[in-house]
């Protein structure tokens, strides 16, 4: 009651929307903003600056705060912001768009309102700071601003992004799917100085997830790398996994230092690995195990020569393989079904058995019963009975791999390709044949027809496994019959055994024919 008084009494002597403005930076409940701004409309002192620091202020509340007031609050201050949206300079659109895109819950009130702010950004000269921001705003409530990011590229050759405008458009473009290697291209000629950890991490991912750089932005990506291994202690752990899932994904599209990353990085992860999420440390099992699959033997071996005290690029993964599995293992009941698939494909294709990793899957399979599996997709479920089979049996398995099947059973309008053969195949191996047969012979004749004729392999292996001689076998005698000149050497061995085992009176001697007659004629598959 007291703080109520107070307040009256305050806004009743307020001489400008100046003195209102600094009352609201004090509040400390929502409903003391929302009794600011009715009391500042009354005495007409509501204007941008006051509606835009109400909001920020809200911002603030909110981080600490729950419950209906919080959203009754935000719709008040967001009316009345539209209502004086007339007043509204670009400081203030920007102050706006950031409070709002930044509050815990999004809802349709504040991306409507967003957009309206969006709608008023277009003013000549706008700077291109709260350019930035608006467009990162707009980015991360998915509203809608083509108009922004067409000018955006403009702004910037027109301007002197510094390194924080730089990447928070770069994400921005990269957030919204937005088309960003022009922009990039004309960042990267740029001498920009003052990258911080978190403007170079998100730089990388930026650039990792549009896939767009060209030349230069190719080699403004190679320079961050370099600075980015020699300031390590910098990066917090949000930084690190943006920055190395960032690296990983370039690597397969561009040269990469990865073994220098490893090495040098690693160590920083090992350090914070407690302090990661799950979906942050699964991130950098798959990075690490990515960047491994790109590392050519020469760049393993300088970076091993340079590496001091004789510590390798292999031993620094090590460390933090072991850090992020332990930390994974402690928060498995809340990774969700991406979590999961990516930190055990990555440990499996690493193939790295040592203890934390194992207890990793060991755990994965005794907790089957209290995972949420329930809301895997097909991939996921694809990815973890791949990592299964690929390590072997693990103890406690079986429970695992029946719960996952009975989800995928659910999933047969969501299958792509790989994922349907890759789980067939693992469901095989785990010698789970019921629950692999249904999902290989509900694969129709329309769709086999425009698989790989990796994936028809991996199928064919998988039919030979299990014993199946009526569909999809015949069928697939046929197609890669008439694609038998696209098998590698390692591809028409495999099925020829396969197709041995299913009719070992007629397949073994006819693709032994036919193999011998492509090297007979020089046709040699591809190794």
């Amino acid at each position: 009651m007291l703080l109520r008084v107070s307040l009256t009494r305050r806004i009743s002597v307020w001489p400008s929307s100046k003195e209102a403005t600094k009352a609201v930076g004090r509040c400390k409940r929502p409903g003391d903003v929302v009794k600011i701004l009715k009391a500042a409309e009354a005495a007409q002192l509501t204007d941008g600056v006051l509606c835009a620091a109400a909001l920020h202020r809200l911002g603030a509340i909110e981080k600490r705060s729950e419950g209906p007031e919080v959203g009754l609050a935000w719709k008040f201050a967001s009316q009345r912001a539209a209502e004086h949206l007339a007043s509204f300079g670009t400081r203030e659109l920007a102050v706006a768009a950031l409070a709002t895109a930044k509050a815990r819950r999004r809802t349709e009130t504040k991306v409507h309102f967003l957009e309206k702010l969006l709608a008023k950004a277009d003013l000549p000269a706008f700077p291109l700071r709260h350019l930035a921001n608006l467009l990162w705003a707009a980015a991360a409530l998915r509203a809608d601003a083509a108009p922004l990011f067409a000018s955006a590229t403009q702004a910037v050759s027109n301007g002197e992004p510094n390194a924080r405008d730089a990447s928070q458009l770069l994400w921005a473009f990269a957030t919204a799917r937005k088309s960003g290697q022009e922009l990039l291209e004309d960042v990267a000629q740029r001498n920009l100085q003052g990258f911080s950890d978190h403007d170079m991490a998100t730089t990388v991912w930026a650039v990792a997830t549009m896939s767009c750089a060209g030349p230069r932005g190719q080699a403004f990506v190679g320079d961050l790398a370099v600075a980015a291994c020699a300031r390590t202690e910098e990066f917090a752990p949000q930084g690190l996994s943006m920055l190395l899932w960032g690296y990983a994904t370039l690597a397969q599209s561009q040269t990469i230092p990865a073994a220098q990353l490893v090495t040098s990085l690693c160590p920083k992860v090992a350090k914070d690995a407690k302090l990661f999420t799950p979906q942050g440390a699964a991130n950098i099992l798959w990075a690490l195990a990515t960047l491994d699959a790109s590392m050519t033997e020469s760049e393993a071996e300088s970076a091993e020569s340079k590496a001091g005290a004789g510590v390798t690029a292999f031993e620094e993964g090590v460390w933090a393989i072991e850090a992020l599995s332990a930390s994974l293992s402690e928060q498995l009941l809340a990774c969700n079904g991406q979590d999961i698939a990516n930190a055990l494909w990555a440990l499996a294709s690493l193939g790295y058995d040592g203890t934390a990793p194992a207890a990793l899957f060991q755990k994965v399979s005794s907790c089957s019963a209290d995972l949420a599996i329930y809301q895997f997709t097909a991939q996921n479920c694809a990815n973890i009975l791949w990592a299964f089979a690929r390590r072997g049996r693990e103890s406690g398995s079986r429970d695992l791999a029946l719960a996952i099947a009975e989800r995928a059973a659910l999933l047969s309008h969501e299958w792509d390709e790989q994922s349907l053969a890759t789980t067939v195949w693992a469901l095989a191996v785990l010698g789970q044949r019921p629950a692999s047969l249904p999902l290989l012979t509900s694969v129709t004749e329309e769709r086999l027809g425009n698989f790989s004729v990796s994936s028809l392999c991996v199928l064919v292996w998988t039919c030979g496994m299990l014993g199946v001689a009526d569909h999809p076998t015949l069928l697939l005698a046929v197609l890669l019959r008439k694609k038998s000149r696209d098998l590698t050497t390692s591809q028409l061995l495999a099925t020829a055994r396969a197709f041995a085992s299913i009719w070992p009176t007629y397949a073994m001697p006819r693709l032994t024919a036919n193999f011998h007659e492509s090297i007979h004629r020089h046709e040699r598959p591809k190794e």
